[in-house]
């Protein structure tokens, strides 16, 4: 519950791993709030996979006080809420993770999600990132996906279900994802699906539109 850690509780501290820290916490049950964790210090940690997957709650974590400057498994955010059930709103603005990262998949899939914020003013950095794979496959509540104005795509070759199930991004969310993808996405085939999501069409008034 919310009372589990006190407010001079400092987290994490000089734990390098979380992987499966609450997984399947509240699943046997309705799910109580979620734990106060605001204040961890977790710039130590190295790898969060399924740190809350299958997780039961019934409020929305608030990670304040969360910066990811550590992470060196690629890996290290796959499955991050996946098969949760009452996280709504993930604000994930402040963990400014580093290139190392190279995997997103599953991070929200099959989740009671609505919002997912990576922070507009966000140092977070995708540029090593490669897969999008089932990123929020199955979580039809989805309606927004907030990007860092920064958002370097270079490194992405496979987005197959990121969003499907009627959920989708906002056009202006929309529109800056798919502006990143043509001038730093790769040459080449590949895969993206955003299911619901619309975009802005640009007027060109010289050349050819070869975008359709």
């Amino acid at each position: 519950s919310a009372d589990d850690f006190g407010p001079n509780f400092s987290g994490a501290g000089s734990l390098t791993n979380l992987d499966y820290t609450f997984e399947s916490v509240g699943a046997a049950s309705a799910g109580g709030p979620f734990p106060d964790v605001s204040n961890w210090d977790v710039s130590n940690v190295t790898s969060l996979l399924s740190v809350f997957e299958d997780m039961h709650v019934n409020s929305d974590p608030n990670f304040a006080g969360w910066t990811l400057s550590g992470i060196t498994n690629g890996t290290a955010l796959t499955d991050f809420i996946k098969s949760s059930a009452g996280i709504t709103n993930l604000d994930v603005s402040t963990f400014n993770f580093p290139n190392t990262v190279t995997s997103l998949d599953e991070f929200a899939a099959n989740s009671d999600i609505v919002t997912i914020d990576f922070g507009v003013g966000s140092t977070s950095d995708f540029s090593n990132v490669t897969t999008l794979l089932n990123f929020a496959n199955a979580s039809g509540s989805l309606q927004e996906i907030i990007w860092p104005a920064s958002l370097d795509l270079s490194s992405l070759t496979d987005a197959t279900s990121m969003i499907n199930a009627g959920a989708l991004m906002s056009p202006t969310s929309y529109d800056l994802f798919l502006t990143v993808l043509d001038s730093t996405g790769p040459a080449g085939a590949y895969t993206l699906d955003a299911g619901g999501s619309l975009f802005t069409p640009t007027i060109i008034s010289e050349g050819n539109d070869t975008a359709g």
